[in-house]
């Protein structure tokens, strides 16, 4: 089978189930893409920010349909309120509280829709809600930050609007659940959540997660500077050095590699990665997804990473003999692909181009 034929039926096969989903669910927005341009890209960070914020208060509404009723009566007959203030309202009498729901009483009882048992059902049905925002934003933008540091970013911002919106909400929402039925009252809260959801959304959509946005922005200068403060503090390191030993080498490529921030490449290359069962699989990835140039070889995957000088920071800046950096390149290159392809493996130097050669090579060899 040719190597054509074979890529195409591993990408088409091989494609993650999470992709497949998106596609799915993103394709009438693409259709409205493709047939309205100009409106869709004059408009488009509004029209993410509706769509994530009725996915989020539908999912949230389902959710509050049926959870309380999952925790059941005992639960809805207990509350936590902190804090919790007394509020009357012409016949009405509520607690008021920033964190928990009070008991929801019709007819002199208690009855499911408030209490402990709602309150769990509210806060999970948010961090569900965020779960879907979260997705949604990073893949509706193609957002390259550090998912786990958005992800933390996000929910603190989520958390945030959530404590705040209960402490608004917990002025009127009472009033509203004393004169409705639990459907009447959850179809307003699904209201309000959806309006909400909207604006923090968009909100959190320009702050969070777009690249571009003044947050991000400002994250990547304070990386940026952190790596240029690690590059200074090795070559002090190598010019003091009396001796160059493999240990320093070692210390050099795991600065290097946390430097080049492959954590994040990392999560994106895996879901094509994890997919591959033979040799010409990881080739077809190394040649397509990562943008070498990998061929087969009698032992191993052969790597030419098209280099037309030493693009390391350190090489450039210290007296050291510059056929060392080659060691800690392959040092570094051992670390990123062992993360990567999550196999053991040896690699040797075939060229660099600090040792007279016209690029930077390397054989992977499976153990």
């Amino acid at each position: 089978m040719s190597s054509l034929v074979y890529s195409t039926d591993f990408m088409n096969n091989k494609i993650s189930t999470s992709d497949k989903i998106w596609r799915f669910l993103a394709k009438p927005v693409y259709k409205f893409r493709d047939k309205h341009p100009e409106f869709y890209n004059k408009h488009r960070d509004l029209i993410g920010s509706f769509l994530c914020g009725a996915a989020g208060a539908i999912a949230t509404y389902v959710l509050m349909a049926f959870m309380p009723y999952i925790f059941g009566q005992k639960l809805a007959e207990v509350e936590i309120l902190l804090p919790d203030v007394d509020i009357y309202f012409q016949e009405i009498k509520y607690d008021w509280s920033i964190i928990g729901f009070p008991i929801r009483v019709r007819d002199g009882l208690p009855i499911i829709g408030g209490g402990v048992g709602y309150s769990i059902s509210y806060y999970l049905a948010n961090f569900v809600s965020f779960l879907i925002s979260y997705t949604f934003m990073r893949k509706f933008h193609h957002s390259k930050q550090n998912p786990y540091k958005q992800f933390f970013i996000g929910l603190a911002f989520c958390f945030s609007t959530t404590i705040i919106t209960n402490m608004i909400n917990g002025l009127w929402l009472p009033i509203v659940s004393a004169r409705l039925t639990f459907l009447e009252y959850n179809i307003i809260v699904l209201g309000v959540i959806g309006v909400v959801n909207f604006f923090v959304g968009h909100l959190s959509n320009m702050l969070v997660y777009k690249d571009q946005s003044g947050l991000n922005k400002k994250i990547a200068k304070h990386n940026q500077k952190k790596k240029l403060e690690n590059i200074e503090k090795m070559v002090v390191e190598f010019n003091n050095s009396k001796e160059i030993n493999d240990d320093l080498i070692k210390k050099s490529a795991m600065e290097c590699y946390r430097r080049a921030k492959r954590f994040d490449d990392i999560l994106y290359y895996r879901k094509f990665i994890k997919k591959c069962e033979t040799k010409e699989d990881y080739i077809y990835i190394i040649n397509n997804i990562l943008k070498l140039d990998a061929k087969e070889s009698k032992d191993g995957i052969i790597v030419s990473f098209h280099r037309t000088e030493c693009i390391c920071p350190l090489a450039k800046k210290t007296n050291v003999d510059k056929e060392r950096f080659c060691d800690c390149m392959l040092k570094h290159d051992i670390f990123f692909i062992s993360k990567l392809l999550n196999i053991d493996f040896d690699a040797r130097i075939i060229e660099t181009i600090n040792r007279g050669g016209n690029d930077c090579v390397i054989e992977i060899i499976e153990k």
